[in-house]
């Protein structure tokens, strides 16, 4: 699932965004300056205040490691989950890969029950 559909959520940046009066204004504002191949951050506080609805969690595989966080940029795209190796797709692309292959791209599982519909909820 391309990067740019998706922004980074990592707990360790927590004390960039909390001395701030407006989070959101400084997130827009790291969105602007990003490097080109970098996933910007936010912080606990920032992360509280998106819509729970547009946050899509990717759970640790290892022990030791926190989970990721990520919010939907587009979300007139669909997103599916491989509960197998935990990666997102763009659904379409998914659909396509799957058909052709019968397998996730990522980990080749060809559990039909691992590919689960993540984002749009509801729909």
């Amino acid at each position: 699932f391309g990067g740019g559909n998706v922004l980074n959520f990592d707990e360790d940046d927590i004390e960039d965004n909390l001395g701030s009066d407006d989070p959101l204004r400084d997130f827009y504002q790291q969105l602007l300056s990003v490097e080109k191949d970098q996933l910007p951050k936010c912080s606990r506080q920032l992360l509280g205040l998106l819509p729970p609805s547009e946050i899509m969690v990717q759970p640790s595989r290892c022990p030791g490691t926190r989970s990721r966080y990520f919010r939907v940029m587009m979300p007139d795209v669909g997103v599916v989950v491989c509960n197998s190796c935990t990666k997102f797709f763009n659904e379409e692309e998914l659909e396509l890969e799957y058909l052709k292959q019968g397998r996730c791209p990522f980990c080749r599982t060809r559990n039909p029950d691992d590919i689960v519909w993540a984002y749009p909820l509801g729909d």
